[in-house]
């Protein structure tokens, strides 16, 4: 009996902890979903929330460079990019300074890239 009621016990703190997760991983993934549908502000509100949770995420200014990119806001696209080269992952840092160039290019480089 002991037996059955702890295991019910941490089965329960178990699913009340989950509602705990990390907000900004999933505001991250919600903002991929509306991304991948073309929902590029909606996309951008979730990656904005994602970033107030770790504002240290690089793979988070990434997405917020695509989403600032397909909206023609391509300054601050710059500067998103920009944040994702200190990316300690190769894949971002590599595409983060592919797109950067990119959204660079869109501006006419008439803004500072810094």
């Amino acid at each position: 009996m002991k037996i059955i009621f702890k295991v019910t016990f941490i089965f329960c703190a178990a699913l009340v902890l989950a509602g705990f997760g990390d907000t900004s991983y999933f505001a991250n993934k919600r903002g991929n979903e509306q991304y991948n549908e073309k929902k590029y502000d909606a996309a951008l509100k979730e990656y904005l929330e994602a970033q107030k949770g770790a504002p240290d995420d690089k793979s988070i200014d990434y997405n917020l460079g695509g989403a600032y990119y397909k909206l023609g806001r391509y300054d601050e696209a710059v500067r998103a990019y920009g944040r994702a080269l200190s990316s300690k992952g190769g894949n971002v840092k590599r595409n983060a300074l592919f797109n950067r160039g990119a959204a660079l290019y869109k501006t006419g480089d008439k803004i500072d890239a810094s």
